[in-house]
């Protein structure tokens, strides 16, 4: 399927969607940090990416401006546990795809993923 990165500084969130991307049949490479996502990069080339919108060392923003950086035709879904359409504005104008709210559904992850892989191969 696909190569996705999923960057979140709770490990268990990581641990629970790395699970379920894997059910899916999708390779994952999760991390727990911005700078070790930035930094994984150019090793694991991920095909979309999935990062939370709060975390201490980098937020998911800064790391959104990263990868876009780097290559600005992959996905980014932001992740967040706060349901506030500011925030999601701010992260759609930033360059993000997507913006999902936690706890996210296994079928809705899925669906979304659909979605953002098929347009990418367009």
């Amino acid at each position: 399927m696909a190569r996705i990165l999923v960057v979140d500084d709770e490990i268990q969130i990581c641990v629970v969607l790395t699970e379920i991307l894997k059910q899916q049949g999708h390779e994952v490479f999760s991390a727990t940090s911005g700078k070790s996502a930035i930094e994984a990069l150019p090793s694991f080339s991920p095909e979309l990416v999935l990062v939370d919108l709060l975390m201490p060392d980098m937020d998911g923003m800064a790391v959104l401006e990263a990868v876009k950086s780097w290559e600005g035709s992959i996905p980014v879904i932001v992740l967040s546990g706060v349901e506030d359409g500011e925030t999601a504005q701010r992260a759609i104008v930033g360059g993000a795809t997507d913006y999902l709210t936690k706890p996210i559904r296994a079928d809705q992850l899925e669906t979304v993923l659909d979605v953002h892989l098929l347009m990418q191969d367009h």
